[in-house]
């Protein structure tokens, strides 16, 4: 089982396989695949690729859920654990491998559903043991779990893929389907879009990285977190490309900063909620 600290950055590399980030990527549908921030000097235990499938939620069968319950967060395997139990089993008894190179599932919080968490799939496989489930942080020291649940089974949440933006390919002759940061002098709309972005990023959560990013174009340090909100991910330092090199960003992540930030301004409207697409 992974040593389960929180917020804690990158996992290990996996193998890119085709698919979608989503709208926001710029890239042909066929085959996108992403590497989370510039990692250039650090290990290569820090670097973090992650890769999405089309509507592989569906494909796996892990399109709905079904919310078990929470415990407090250990270190595992740990024998004597009975704090939750997946079908009779204790997951903090076995070793736990993370599926989807990591990629996390995005499910809504099962006491308020306009919350939403970030969770990992894992599968625990262990003599005639089989178990699929998703687990991840709801609170401090807190743990929530998710296991597959039987389409339209009465309870069951619906699962959905992140979104992300800002993330390049480590240089712009890298044999990478990934975008290159391009400047785009003539956005006329630059100065308040990053007025509005700090508003924005101002209600977001931010998850460290282990290490520092690089600017593509000048290779200045360039911050060391992502930031999330709404379903979306982006490093902290993608206000540095929009900023001083005068890149644009994706049509789709436009749009939902703007949405986001028309929200929040309207009284009693979560503006998280309802801005899942863009």
């Amino acid at each position: 089982m992974p040593a389960l600290r929180l917020r804690s950055g990158p996992p290990r590399p996996c193998r890119p396989t085709a698919g979608t980030l989503g709208s926001a990527s710029g890239i042909p549908i066929e085959h996108r695949w992403l590497v989370l921030g510039d990692h250039r000097g650090m290990d290569r235990q820090e670097r973090r690729v992650l890769s999405t499938c089309e509507r592989s939620l569906m494909n796996d069968g892990l399109a709905e859920w079904r919310f078990l319950g929470t415990c407090a967060i250990l270190r595992g395997p740990v024998q004597d654990s009975e704090t939750i139990s997946i079908g009779g089993i204790s997951p903090w008894r076995h070793n736990w491998k993370t599926l989807r190179g990591g990629v996390p599932i995005i499910l809504p919080d099962p006491a308020c559903r306009s919350r939403e968490h970030w969770f990992k799939v894992y599968e625990i496989r262990d003599g005639d043991i089989c178990l699929r489930f998703a687990a991840g942080d709801m609170a401090e020291n807190l743990w929530g779990f998710y296991v597959p649940a039987l389409p339209g089974e009465p309870g069951a949440r619906i699962a959905r893929e992140p979104e992300y933006e800002g993330y390049w390919r480590v240089s712009i002759d890298e044999a990478s389907l990934l975008p290159w940061p391009i400047p785009y002098q003539s956005w006329e709309a630059r100065a308040a879009f990053l007025e509005i972005l700090d508003s924005v990023e101002a209600n977001a959560e931010r998850i460290a990285y282990r290490g520092h990013s690089y600017c593509r174009l000048c290779g200045c340090l360039n911050g060391h977190e992502g930031i999330r909100l709404a379903g979306w991910e982006w490093p902290a330092g993608f206000r540095h490309y929009i900023a001083d090199h005068e890149v644009r960003p994706s049509p789709a992540f436009e749009s939902f900063v703007l949405k986001f930030h028309q929200a929040a301004r309207q009284p009693g409207v979560r503006p998280d909620c309802g801005l899942a697409n863009g």
